[in-house]
């Protein structure tokens, strides 16, 4: 079964994951909203360059949690990860 590992946490870690998570997802679903918007209105890109660009972007993610986030949480766990990861959602998201 997934996620089985977070069964190992004491409370106080899972409200700092859950949390984490929670604000995360978020800011991804109003980026997700918001962002095509600002790119066809305000930029002037046609409809098939925003949707390249997200694919793009959707392909960056996964490359960058397979071979950068899965090593760094296997070293240093899961709250360090956590605590470097959350400067730069910041900055994605000026």
């Amino acid at each position: 079964m997934p996620h089985l590992h977070i069964l190992h946490y004491d409370i106080k870690d899972k409200k700092d994951l859950f949390f984490h998570t929670g604000i995360r997802t978020m800011g991804m679903q109003l980026l997700s909203v918001f962002l095509p918007i600002i790119l066809f209105v305000e930029v002037g890109l046609s409809l098939s360059e925003i949707f390249l660009f997200f694919a793009l972007w959707s392909l960056g993610i996964v490359i960058l949690t397979w071979f950068v986030t899965a090593r760094f949480v296997s070293r240093f766990g899961t709250k360090a990860t956590m605590m470097v990861g959350m400067p730069f959602l910041a900055i994605m998201f000026i």
